[in-house]
Formats: C-alpha cells, sequence, structure tokens
C-alpha cells in the first residue's frame, strides 16, 4: 500500500510542478502512508481480539465461566480502545484531504481497500 500511495504520489508531482504544491502533496501522501501503515497495525489487534475470544471459548467450554468472563471484558475495553484509534487517524486524514484535491480522488480508492475490513 506504501508503494501505492507514492507511485500515485510521484505519478502527480510529475503533472504539478509548482514547489509548494509539490510541498503539499508529499505532507498528504506520508498522512497517507501513515494511515496504511496503522490500519496494517490494526489488523493485527483484531486477530489478538479474536484469539482472546477463542480463548474465553475454550475456558467456557472447560466450565471456568468467571475466566472467560473476564477475558471477554477485557476484550470488550480493547475494542473500544482500538475503535477510538481508527476513528481518529481517519479524521485526521479527512482534515488533510483538502490539501491535494487530486491526490485523494486517486489514493482514497486504494486506502478505502484496507480500511473497509476493519
Amino acid at each position: 500500500e506504501n508503494q501505492k500511495a507514492i507511485f500515485w504520489y510521484q505519478r502527480t508531482v510529475d503533472r504539478h510542478v509548482d514547489p509548494s504544491e509539490s510541498s503539499k502533496m508529499l505532507n498528504w501522501t506520508n498522512k497517507v502512508v501513515k494511515t496504511v501503515h496503522d490500519r496494517l497495525q490494526s489488523q493485527e489487534s483484531i486477530l489478538a481480539e479474536m484469539e482472546k475470544t477463542l480463548k474465553a471459548i475454550e475456558l467456557h467450554q472447560k466450565g471456568d465461566l468467571t475466566s472467560a468472563l473476564r477475558l471477554l471484558n477485557s476484550k470488550v475495553d480493547d475494542v473500544s480502545s482500538h475503535i477510538k484509534k481508527v476513528d481518529k487517524s481517519l479524521e485526521n486524514v479527512s482534515k488533510n484531504a483538502y490539501v491535494c484535491p487530486d491526490i485523494p480522488r486517486i489514493v482514497s480508492r486504494e486506502v478505502i481497500d484496507v480500511v473497509q475490513p476493519l
């Protein structure tokens, strides 16, 4: 995903020679790359949450309901925290999308492809 953002950035820079615009585009592209990177880390968090769920099911099947509930409660807290982080990242991208009107149209599809599974 980082390579796609860089490719589209370079392609857009080739069409716009104004150095101030290039700087804005570079800043915007860096933010897109960071957002994509954050999404990948979020995927890892989701996998960890799935492992907790499986562990809770296993504990429940063994009859240890107290431990299973404790684990599920911690999972709910982790998911809430994760959702807040995702919302903050998306808010940051939307705040900066106006800087380079051409790039959001080009790159947004790639960002959506990464964010969509969340």
